[in-house]
């Protein structure tokens, strides 16, 4: 889709939810309160995004249990957070 279209369904849309990133940060922007509510429609109206969404929660899980149990080793350096170039570092919601 190009920004012409995207602009266009946003200004004609009732509500809306844009995720965007920007070098390392994630933007987040909705029209109200109740935007989130546009990935459980998708969720339900779109068995193929239904599974995209447990696949992303699974993943995110099993990253966030492995943080937990990861000790460091006193045989080899901790790495420096900044060396991963393609982890995001921050996220951001706009109002």
């Amino acid at each position: 889709m190009t920004a012409r279209k995207a602009k266009r369904h946003i200004n004609e849309s009732d509500d809306y939810l844009v995720i965007s990133r920007l070098r390392d940060t994630i933007l987040v922007d909705h029209k109200d309160n109740d935007s989130f509510n546009i990935i459980l429609d998708l969720a339900v109206a779109n068995p193929h995004f239904l599974g995209l969404l447990k696949s992303v929660i699974k993943s995110v899980d099993e990253y966030t249990k492995q943080e937990d149990t990861d000790q460091p080793d006193s045989s080899r350096p901790e790495e420096p957070k900044d060396s991963k170039q393609d982890e995001i570092q921050e996220a951001e919601v706009i109002d």
